[in-house]
């Protein structure tokens, strides 16, 4: 089962002649996806960097919905050692410590 946590997104309303790279003034990252939408389908695309830094979409011609997202792997992984790391640390708060009383020497 993979599960993925949409962090943010974005939608855009496209009407293109032709074929075009959409560049977003945004940061490239292989965790954004992007889903273009019809009144028929959705085909999922990948972004793709420009001058090493930049996010763009190969865009086809037509009339369409573009959403982007970040698309986070492993973020049940990510949760589950959070929240276990959470509940150690509250239960070890709960737990009494002893104080060692140590004989003095005087």
């Amino acid at each position: 089962m993979a599960f993925f946590l949409y962090k943010q997104s974005e939608k855009f309303k496209i009407e293109a002649d032709n074929d075009f790279i959409m560049i977003q003034n945004e940061i490239y990252s292989p965790v954004w996806k992007g889903k273009i939408c019809n009144k028929s389908d959705c085909k999922t695309i990948e972004s793709a960097p420009a001058l090493e830094s930049l996010r763009t979409w190969t865009l086809p011609a037509g009339k369409y919905e573009l959403e982007t997202y970040a698309e986070t792997p492993f973020s049940n992984v990510r949760w589950i050692i959070f929240y276990s790391g959470l509940f150690l640390a509250l239960l070890s708060s709960l737990i009494p410590t002893s104080k060692i009383n140590r004989g003095s020497t005087v």
